[in-house]
């Protein structure tokens, strides 16, 4: 029956696709499908030789419902067709747009045999098929991008062979094992959320995993010890320490997870650590020094582990050095609070490299708009993320010795809780 309906729509499809004169206008099935190809192309009464100008259709600012795509058919090179919720009774033109790469027909009340259909294009490179009521993933394994979200799958196993996948979103389905994942070898992005997954071991292989999104399983369940993090008393611990020791034990722990580091990555960065506590480091003779005594509020700006260094490096000039001291995102700092800095202030950039990431690079500009002095504070030795320790040690004794020149005493800080009762 499959096979007779695709004969059909293959025929519908050889008879709808008549030669018609390139100057001709297209006489067009459905008025709406005219309005919006004259609004995309900006032309009245597009002809096909018009249609062969449209690379990209993305119909989600429109209210307009679908039900085929046959005013499409001399769209033939169309690359990026994004027609979400929609009800699709005949997508068979789909055939005659072999050059699509991008295809999003995510909420479209999805049939059976269209399945059969999006199998044939052989350049997918994005696919979204969400909230169809999906049982079965199609066989397009040439997509590096592939969202199944809110469907009915159960059996993933077809997806062993997806070898160019980067991106999968499988969120709310019916999956309880994984394994087949194990084939694909340069994924970046997982979504296996709101499924009945209880054995995560299959993902410890993955060494470039970036996202990972696990919430919603039945895992914590199974769990043999459970620990309240709020139900011991709470005793003083060594801030700074302890923050050092959390990356640490990050790095620690995607070593054991993934054997993403090497054992010289951790040996080297202690030595990198001795060698630059003994170099008898000295922030007063740093050109930056003057204006970092004048400046009226201090900056720390990072992006991803850095992130996390400038805002620990923040709290302790705030402790040590009773400075106005605030740390920051990239991405948060020109939201708003770059408005604030002035060329009485101070702003330090942390980066990975001494080439700036892109988003820190907008940020120094943005400074340098404003007049406001900053300092890179780029290790020279240690590799990524390793020298985030290496930052963080050196932006302490920057503190240090900003307190000890204000005549403060770090190891007192006054008015200073280190303790809170916590219920």
């Amino acid at each position: 029956m499959k096979i007779s309906k695709i004969i059909l729509a293959t025929l519908s499809l050889l008879i709808t696709t008549i030669p018609l004169a390139a100057e001709d206008p297209i006489q067009f099935e459905d008025e709406e499908w005219k309005e919006i190809i004259e609004e995309v192309l900006d032309v009245n009464n597009p002809t096909p030789a018009d249609m062969l100008e449209l690379k990209e259709l993305n119909l989600e600012k429109y209210n307009f419902y679908i039900h085929d795509l046959n005013d499409l058919k001399y769209a033939v090179n169309l690359e990026t067709l994004i027609l979400p919720a929609n009800y699709m009774v005949d997508i068979s033109i789909l055939l005659a747009l072999s050059k699509l790469k991008t295809l999003n027909l995510g909420y479209t009340y999805w049939e059976n045999e269209h399945i059969e259909l999006v199998e044939k294009l052989k350049n997918l490179e994005k696919l979204t098929l969400s909230y169809n009521s999906l049982e079965n993933i199609p066989d397009t394994p040439s997509v590096a991008y592939l969202d199944l979200g809110y469907n009915q799958i159960k059996d993933i196993s077809p997806l062993k062979n997806f070898s160019n996948l980067h991106e999968l979103i499988l969120t709310k389905n019916y999956i309880s094992e994984i394994a087949p994942l194990t084939e694909i070898n340069d994924l970046k992005v997982l979504y296996l959320d709101l499924n009945k997954i209880r054995d995560i071991s299959p993902l410890a292989r993955f060494k470039n995993l970036k996202v990972l999104d696990l919430r919603n399983n039945p895992l914590a369940r199974l769990a043999d010890t459970h620990i309240l993090l709020s139900g011991s008393k709470e005793v003083p611990v060594a801030a700074t320490k302890s923050f050092i020791l959390q990356l640490w034990a990050v790095l620690w722990t995607a070593q054991i997870w993934s054997g993403c580091f090497k054992a010289e990555d951790f040996s080297g960065t202690i030595g990198f650590i001795k060698d630059f506590l003994g170099s008898g480091f000295t922030p007063s003779k740093a050109g930056f020094w003057s204006k970092l005594r004048k400046a009226d509020m201090i900056g720390f700006v990072g992006r991803g582990p850095y992130n996390a260094v400038a805002d620990d490096s923040a709290l302790k000039f705030r402790e040590m050095a009773k400075a106005h001291a605030l740390g920051y995102s990239a991405a948060e700092f020109l939201h708003g609070p770059v408005g604030a800095y002035t060329a009485k202030d101070f702003v330090f950039l942390f980066s990975s490299a001494r080439e700036l990431p892109e988003d820190i690079e907008k940020v120094r500009l943005a400074l340098n708009d404003r007049k406001t002095p900053y300092c890179v504070i780029a290790p020279a030795k240690g590799k990524f993320p390793f020298n985030c320790l290496l930052a963080d040690i050196e932006m302490k004794l920057i503190a240090l010795h900003l307190a000890l020149a204000k005549g403060l005493n770090p190891d007192n800080p006054k008015g200073l809780n280190k303790v809170t009762q916590t219920f």
